[in-house]
């Protein structure tokens, strides 16, 4: 028997409810590449969760850009930008979870290093917006993930125990910001090291399952 219910659950973006991971390496490396450097997926996934902002500060220092900070910021921010306008797309099967989720009565919010613009449009463009309760974005903390700030900022917004919110990530670095605030992570990451509080699985089908495994819906 399922000992807990479920009031809210905090959802990630890129790569989470996006798929947008490929677009944006793809970026990273054409970024890099016109400062005649060369990326890494390793190095891509190490960044993955930072604010544009950390993201470029790390890439400047560590391949030694010559640009200034201000010069790059708004160069890695417009590629950005035309990538979600043009390419992103939401994962198979995840519209149809988070409505489940909202018509329950469950609070949904998205939590993530986007700036608001991004986050907005794409929610636009997908017809979600009315379904986030609120949003939390990388505008508002100081340290993106793998720092919990963002996810320590959102609850400040709910008004249930931890226990009763889960979160949805991919990224290691966002897994890690959720576990140190103290959530029940539902990951799309394989390769995270096992632990308690953390339900692996592969697409939002197995996110339903297990959702429907560990809490009750107030309704149902």
């Amino acid at each position: 028997m399922r000992n807990r219910f479920l009031k809210a659950v905090l959802v990630d973006l890129d790569g989470t409810l996006a798929d947008s991971l490929p677009t944006l390496f793809q970026f990273y490396q054409t970024f890099l590449s016109e400062n005649q450097c060369k990326g890494t997926q390793t190095e891509f996934q190490h960044l993955n969760g930072a604010t544009i902002l950390e993201v470029v500060h790390y890439l400047k220092k560590k391949h030694h850009l010559t640009k200034s900070t201000e010069d790059l910021y708004a160069i890695y921010q417009n590629g950005i930008a035309e990538g979600y306008a043009q390419h992103i797309k939401l994962f198979t099967g995840a519209k149809n979870v988070l409505q489940h989720l909202y018509k329950h009565g469950v609070t949904l919010a998205m939590v993530t290093s986007a700036k608001r613009p991004l986050l907005d449009s794409f929610l636009k463009n997908h017809h979600l917006s009315h379904l986030f309760a609120f949003t939390c974005t990388g505008e508002e903390i100081h340290k993106g993930k793998p720092s919990p700030e963002i996810y320590e900022k959102a609850f400040q917004h709910l008004t249930c125990a931890k226990e009763n919110v889960c979160v949805i990530e991919d990224a290691k670095n966002g897994i890690q910001a959720a576990l140190s605030a103290g959530f029940r992570v539902f990951a799309l990451n394989p390769d995270f090291p096992a632990h308690p509080e953390v339900t692996k699985v592969l697409n939002w089908h197995e996110i339903d399952v297990q959702l429907k495994k560990h809490y009750e819906l107030s309704d149902l």
